[in-house]
């Protein structure tokens, strides 16, 4: 297990590299879409939406990633970064469905897509949890 001196700046990287990929996804999506965003337009629609997605994915991840940091260290310490990652990915993308039932929200499109970006998040996020991260900058290694 990482001490809290090393596990605080992973943490934060690893929510801001979660919520960063499925931001571009949404973002892509969003744009690239012919489908119309009334009574919005396209930006504000985003910033709107994006905002409401960022709430449930800082949600998840205070309610997902403790209990499972401290599960998969204790009973598979062995892991690699990729496993990980797709045990992130399950558990986020699992957790759409629960967030869904809360809000009694029926659209399976909007959920397969809530899905695929809860489960990249869940895959970035977990995996650079687990990366290990060097303590010593390249240029300080080789001086």
């Amino acid at each position: 297990m990482a001490t809290r001196k090393q596990l605080g700046p992973s943490i934060r990287r690893s929510v801001i590299f979660g919520w960063i990929s499925w931001l571009l996804i949404f973002a892509i999506s969003m744009f690239a879409d012919s489908g119309g965003t009334a009574p919005f337009t396209r930006p504000v629609a985003f910033v709107l939406f994006s905002g409401f997605y960022s709430a449930f994915y800082l949600l998840d991840y205070v309610a997902i990633v403790p209990v499972t940091y401290i599960a998969l260290n204790r009973l598979w310490p062995s892991s690699r970064p990729w496993q990980w990652a797709v045990v992130g990915g399950i558990a986020f993308a699992l957790s759409v469905p629960l967030w869904e039932a809360v809000f009694d929200h029926r659209d399976r499109a909007d959920t397969i897509f809530s899905c695929i970006l809860g489960a990249t998040a869940g895959v970035i996020a977990f995996y650079e949890l687990r990366r290990p991260h060097p303590s010593k900058s390249m240029s300080e290694r080789f001086s």
